[in-house]
């Protein structure tokens, strides 16, 4: 209950106050992409690659935790989150904001770090498409 303000007159009907903190992680920001997804023929490297697709552009990262964020699954409508770790490895997952509109084959494809120097994430993950086809992706987001 507040009963005094430094500097501001709280009025006698008011006892209660509500205030809203919103928690941002560090890793919150846009950031800029680069890299590509390689599309498979079929569930294994061994089917071949049908084809490559560059990626680029910019995406937005919210926070789900202090060390999760959540965004765009490379230049796809998709989402995805990322778990840093105390080691700055970085685990590739299924969205937890948007799980409806993710992959749940979503998983680490090679190793996948975060430098907090340059806020830069180096992500090497894979996912199966709605045809169970393998697609991998490697990719870097530098923070704006």
């Amino acid at each position: 209950m507040l009963t005094n303000a430094k500097g501001a007159k709280i009025p006698d009907n008011l006892k209660q106050e509500v205030i809203l903190i919103k928690l941002k992680s560090i890793y919150e920001d846009t950031y800029n992409l680069s890299g590509a997804r390689i599309l498979y023929n079929g569930a294994t490297v061994g089917s071949g690659i049908l084809t490559t697709a560059g990626i680029t552009g910019s995406a937005t990262f919210a926070t789900v935790s202090p060390n999760v964020i959540d965004g765009q699954l490379g230049d796809l409508t998709s989402q995805m989150s990322l778990q840093i770790n105390p080691d700055n490895t970085v685990n590739v997952l299924p969205s937890m904001l948007n799980p409806g509109n993710s992959f749940g084959t979503l998983a680490n494809d090679g190793a996948c770090t975060y430098n907090p120097a340059t806020k830069t994430f180096t992500l090497h993950y894979k996912y199966y498409n709605g045809s169970g086809n393998l697609r991998h992706i490697d990719e870097v987001m530098v923070g704006q």
